[in-house]
């Protein structure tokens, strides 16, 4: 019996799509393929007109040919690692496997650094995965240090070549400011994040007209992140909605898919639960939470821990105003995020919320299992 295979056709476009690079700064992994074709359309002609030349005695010509074909077949080879190694990263990073981006990371920036045809804008994509590693571990500190790192780097990319155009690199100056503003804010120096926030959404509304306006979310993320954690609340708020408000009235940028923008929307969504909760809104407070349940619910990405401090204190203030039912929902979601992973700060604070929830409702029995977890995870091996 003869089995028959249907193989669909290539398309340059779904491949693309399918492989879009969906993470901190717009380097997209098809560029590399783009211009591995390129080079390997300079390769062949070459190598053939260097043996043509070759086979008619032109011995000066063929040299000339050969010199040509090999920078070409090295500049794919240069394509092809740069491209594999952006692809592993950026897939282990969407699945929050923060050991292997790390190594990942490491290996990449010290293979790379010593070619002399990689550039500044392609060894930054390294950095800042190492900084969204720290990040996502909580060591904020050395988070700053990596994304200021690849921030100098970039802009010594830019300084070497002026002929290009300013605005291709005003996204990724963007983000990177956007970054660093973050790591700032999660250590409390609201100066200094607000500073660069702010350098952030002046680049970022330069692109207001252009296909890139959806950038715009991620400084004004950044300035309300800053002044949530500082406690003005009402500026907070007001940053929070025009994140959402502008993400529904612009376009997706070509270089960014959707789930690019899944964290902030979700981070947003919890802020604005928080802030409601704390004016006794609390209709609108659970609307929000909501919101971000069910974009946590669908199956495009794991949840960073990084949420795990946001969702603590929203439970908290939830018990706070004796919202149990809704406080219970959120310290689950929080306690199934701090099992995978156990070793994060804020994965501590989940156990202790969720044991005041117990006391609070009159569980004290269930203390004892809910903690359990804690003793397995550290057993086991990972």
């Amino acid at each position: 019996m003869t089995r028959v295979v249907t193989v669909e056709p290539f398309s340059l476009k779904r491949f693309m799509d399918k492989h879009k690079y969906e993470a901190v700064i717009s380097v997209p992994i098809p560029v590399g393929l783009y211009l591995l074709f390129v080079t390997f359309t300079v390769f062949l002609p070459y190598s053939i007109a260097a043996l043509l030349a070759g086979t008619r005695g032109q011995l000066e010509w063929g040299v000339f040919y050969l010199i040509l074909a090999a920078f070409g077949a090295s500049l794919g080879v240069k394509m092809i690692v740069t491209a594999s190694l952006q692809l592993m990263i950026s897939k282990s990073l969407k699945s929050m496997q923060f050991a292997r981006t790390k190594r990942l990371c490491l290996q990449s920036i010290s293979l790379l650094s010593h070619w002399p045809l990689v550039r500044n804008a392609q060894l930054v994509f390294f950095e800042v995965g190492l900084g969204a590693v720290c990040m996502g571990r909580a060591d904020y500190e050395e988070a700053e240090k990596l994304f200021a790192s690849a921030l100098e780097r970039y802009k010594n990319h830019m300084q070497r070549f002026r002929f290009g155009k300013k605005a291709r690199h005003t996204p990724n100056l963007v983000l990177l400011n956007s970054h660093i503003s973050r790591a700032c804010s999660a250590q409390g120096k609201y100066a200094e994040a607000e500073q660069l926030a702010n350098v952030s959404l002046a680049l970022a509304q330069g692109l207001e007209k252009t296909k890139n306006a959806r950038i715009v979310v991620f400084p004004l993320y950044a300035l309300a992140y800053t002044h949530l954690r500082s406690g003005a609340l009402e500026q907070a708020e007001e940053e929070y909605k025009r994140v959402f408000n502008i993400y529904a009235e612009t376009p997706e940028p070509s270089a960014y898919g959707s789930t690019t923008f899944a964290p902030t929307l979700m981070a947003s969504s919890l802020g604005l639960a928080f802030i409601s909760i704390k004016k006794e809104r609390a209709d609108e407070s659970i609307k929000y939470w909501t919101n971000f349940a069910d974009r946590a619910s669908q199956p495009v990405q794991p949840m960073s821990p990084s949420f795990l401090r946001a969702m603590n204190v929203l439970a908290n203030e939830y018990m706070n105003n004796k919202l149990f039912a809704e406080a219970e929902q959120v310290i689950e979601m929080a306690y199934s995020l701090a099992m995978h992973h156990f070793d994060h700060p804020d994965a501590k604070d989940t156990l202790s919320y969720f044991e005041k929830l117990l006391l609070l409702t009159d569980r004290q029995v269930e203390v004892g299992d809910m903690r359990a977890w804690l003793r397995i995870s550290q057993h086991a091996p990972h």
